[in-house]
């Protein structure tokens, strides 16, 4: 591992409060300045300025495309890093928590202990629900874990141990924030017609994701026609 990466992580261990206000900092003059922009932007059109508010724009495009440029160095830095931090670092509670609470992604280059830490693992999916599938085994056969997962974001479904996507409990929490989870669930499920027909009672857009058995079954049918008027 090169000097430099070790120092910044070792600075990062002893920092990092220092880092989060960095950050918080950061983003808060970003936003001030772009409202700045912004500000000018909306003066210049209103004294229909033509040459000056093209300019404006012109900047403002520059100064967002900067920003963007900035952030995705950022992410990339933390992809490089991360892929050479070996196990102290992957291993580092601290250290993955920052990581994960800015791309849940970086999950995945967390230790297998780490991986089956709720908590942080409920953080990375904060910021990407996706991040569920890095979960450890021990953790994704936990059932209430889970379960708090698809009450927030029913994607998740598609990422659950198999046995979770022929529970009748758990398909119809995801589908609750998210209908299209119903094509994950196992295809007993998507075809048995009284559990279809309390999915579309607590989500009636499950309707729109209907097995092909059931699309011309009359009681289904009628549920859908029931729950759209």
């Amino acid at each position: 591992m090169n000097t430099t990466l070790q120092s910044i992580k070792e600075e990062f261990s002893e920092h990092s409060l220092t880092w989060s206000q960095t950050i918080k900092i950061f983003c808060m003059g970003l936003l001030v300045k772009t409202a700045g922009i912004m500000a000018l932007l909306i003066t210049a059109l209103y004294f229909s300025s033509g040459l000056i508010f093209a300019l404006l724009l012109l900047v403002l495009i520059i100064y967002l495309l900067v920003i963007f440029l900035y952030i995705l160095s950022i992410k990339n830095f933390f992809i490089l890093s991360l892929k050479d931090v070996g196990s102290d670092y992957s291993n580092n509670s601290s250290y993955m928590l920052f990581a994960v609470s800015k791309d849940g992604d970086f999950l995945r280059f967390a230790s297998d202990e780490l991986k089956n830490d709720a908590f942080l693992v409920r953080k990375a999916t904060f910021s990407d629900i996706h991040a569920v599938m890095y979960a450890g085994d021990t953790l994704k056969a936990d059932r209430a874990f889970i379960l708090g997962i698809l009450e927030r974001d029913g994607n998740a479904l598609e990422y659950v141990l198999d046995d979770l996507t022929d529970d009748k409990e758990f398909v119809l929490t995801a589908v609750k924030t998210c209908p299209e989870a119903m094509r994950c669930a196992t295809e007993a499920l998507q075809v048995d017609r009284q559990f279809v027909i309390e999915a579309i009672r607590i989500n009636s857009e499950v309707s729109s994701f209907l097995h092909e058995d059931l699309k011309d079954n009359v009681e289904v049918v009628a549920r859908v026609v029931e729950s759209e008027g």
